[in-house]
């Protein structure tokens, strides 16, 4: 009983002292010559305190995590063994979205998400049908079609807000600035 007691007193000394080690191997481990390289990884929690804490300014919070990487490209990782890679480098996103596409699938995950609003478009599909949808889409996107939306939204804008602004200033004299 008493030898229990000792092995139970040391293991809870001990535990603090794990854990610890396991912070600074991580933290260390995290940064290289002084500079950081992406998300700060922590025991069991992955990047998760940190998204946490800048949960309200995640587009800066993520550009100046980017910014540090050399490569412009950081690896997130949160519990249960889920990773998230960002990039900012335009070589990676060509290459994901143009050269190896095939290779990065939205995967079921993303597409159950995004079903229910999005339904089975372009955003949401892979493989062959994705194909077929841009496909379709590609036509509606054409030169002509996009220079004639263009036009017909200035026209619309022009008419219904920049004339009669400019009507009711040269009415009163009034100075725009």
């Amino acid at each position: 009983m008493e030898m229990e007691l000792i092995f139970s007193v040391q293991s809870l000394l001990l535990l603090p002292l794990i854990v610890l080690s396991c912070y600074y191997y991580f933290s260390l481990h995290h940064k290289q010559n002084g500079i950081d390289h992406g998300f700060k990884i922590y025991p069991i929690l992955g990047s998760l305190p940190d998204f946490l804490r800048n949960w309200h300014r995640f587009l800066d919070w993520t550009t100046e995590i980017l910014q540090w990487c050399p490569t412009s490209t950081a690896v997130s990782h949160r519990p249960g063994n889920v990773h998230g890679v960002i990039t900012a480098n335009p070589l990676n996103v060509e290459y994901a979205l143009k050269t190896n596409f095939e290779n990065y699938p939205n995967g079921e995950r993303y597409i159950s998400i995004l079903n229910d609003f999005l339904g089975h478009g372009i955003f949401t599909s892979d493989g062959d049908l994705w194909k077929i949808q841009r496909k379709t889409t590609s036509y509606e996107f054409s030169t002509k079609s996009l220079r004639n939306l263009i036009m017909d939204s200035v026209r619309l804008e022009i008419s219904t807000r920049l004339i009669p602004v400019l009507n009711q200033a040269s009415e009163t004299n009034q100075v725009l600035l």
